[in-house]
């Protein structure tokens, strides 16, 4: 307990200066403890959002719907690192009640789970904090320093508390259970920005191919950071997070030896097809890449039910379990990811050490033999082909891999007009076919 409390006063509740200029305080705490710095400037931030350099394509613009959600999430993605948590309504993400900046509980002698449970137990603590002054604001009790701070962020989000009693109440009991916290990202998304660097010329012909617009990348980073390693509390995994039933539509099925969802490249070719096939349902891409989170069955009834037909319209006027905060902002972290990544080097200009791969020479194979991934001569075969679990083991005829050279005959070279044209899980029957085995 008393390690906790000294910990206690090492955090710093700045401003949330993208967004708010006021600092939240907490009688608990130092008035002149320094403010948390943002990684990068609110101007920036509005510069990069009204894309003043065009590398934007129209499609994707901030227009003034999602404006106050992609703004947020940019500042998530962009000027907080995960050492930052921030406060904010879940309802209306314009209302952002502080930042809590824990970098100095990061050291050498802290370990990653006492630091998760230092961080948890202090975010609860000010989020209760926040809550009973909200609360006590339906009252009509506004005499505290922080009451009269976070009115003075309720003022200015443009959606002030109302003057009538009983809607006013109603307000700020409203506001008392809308508050959640978002861990900031953008260590984790400059991570992931060097993860992608050295398969980023396949990714160029292989959006090309499919004639797709390349900054559907993005997805990758809102939902794992480009973090091929990641799962899910669901069963998730991958840089795509795909699902193992609707991978199952789209690579073959996984086994105790193989998941094709931890390959970036074959994972990538099967997402593909899923948002092509989504834009073609849905007609429009902000439907198409909410769907690829929600799925396309409810955005379909969605739209049927509401008789409208864009996704705005939808998520004003339709109530589903399975459209909640996840789905709801999945658009806005997509389009604020799309700048993230189109002014990249602005955002990140510290260099990372990026793994040097012969990407020009990277190509998509299917076994026509079986094999033993440990008796290959390529030093970059394990990490190419993540997804074969025991190399040592023997894989059948139909496998398929990642590889360097094309002069092993055992392996048969997709050609990037047939991984679009077919998903992954037809390459053996619609490509290797009947093919030989023979390795002349």
């Amino acid at each position: 307990m008393r390690l906790l409390l000294a910990f206690l006063t090492l955090f710093i509740l700045s401003s949330s200066d993208f967004l708010h200029d006021e600092l939240v305080h907490s009688p608990k705490f130092s008035a002149d403890v320094p403010e948390a710095q943002a990684a990068i400037s609110d101007s920036m931030t509005t510069d990069i959002l009204a894309d003043f350099e065009n590398r934007v394509p129209d499609r994707f613009e901030v227009n003034s719907f999602w404006s106050p959600f992609v703004r947020f999430w940019f500042g998530i993605y962009t000027r907080y690192s995960t050492h930052h948590i921030v406060i904010h309504d879940k309802a209306d993400l314009g209302i952002v009640y502080g930042v809590l900046d824990f970098s100095n509980v990061v050291g050498p002698n802290i370990n990653r789970f006492a630091r998760s449970a230092i961080l948890q137990s202090i975010s609860k603590d000010k989020m209760l904090e926040v809550k009973k002054v909200l609360t006590q604001l339906s009252q009509g009790n506004a005499q505290s320093r922080m009451s009269l701070s976070l009115m003075k962020i309720l003022h200015d989000s443009g959606q002030p508390p109302p003057a009538d009693p009983s809607t006013r109440k109603k307000y700020f009991l409203e506001k008392a259970n809308n508050i959640r916290t978002q861990t900031g990202q953008r260590d984790v998304i400059e991570s992931g920005i060097a993860n992608m660097a050295p398969y980023a010329t396949f990714y160029d012909e292989l959006f090309a191919r499919f004639d797709l617009p390349p900054q559907l990348l993005a997805i990758p980073f809102l939902e794992s950071s480009f973090n091929n390693s990641a799962h899910s509390r669901v069963g998730a995994t991958g840089i795509w997070q795909f699902m193992p039933l609707v991978a199952s539509y789209f690579v073959p099925k996984r086994n105790s030896q193989l998941d094709y969802r931890s390959n970036p490249l074959i994972a990538s070719v099967a997402a593909l097809h899923l948002l092509r096939e989504n834009k073609k349902i849905l007609k429009t891409w902000d439907m198409a890449i909410t769907a690829y989170n929600s799925g396309t069955k409810h955005l379909v009834k969605a739209r049927r039910e509401l008789k409208v037909d864009t996704l705005e319209d939808i998520l004003k006027n339709y109530s589903h379990p399975h459209l909640g905060f996840a789905s709801k902002n999945f658009y806005a972290e997509f389009i604020a990811l799309v700048h993230t990544l189109a002014y990249r080097d602005e955002i990140f200009p510290a260099e990372k050490d990026i793994p040097a791969l012969n990407v020009r020479e990277l190509h998509l194979a299917i076994a026509r033999c079986s094999f033993v991934p440990a008796k290959i001569k390529d030093k970059m075969w394990s990490e190419l082909n993540p997804h074969l679990r025991k190399p040592q083991n023997t894989y059948p005829r139909g496998t398929l891999v990642v590889t360097y050279a094309m002069d092993d005959k055992r392996f048969l070279k997709i050609t990037m007009d047939k991984m679009s044209r077919y998903r992954p899980i037809d390459w053996q029957k619609k490509i290797l076919g009947i093919q030989s085995c023979s390795t002349r």
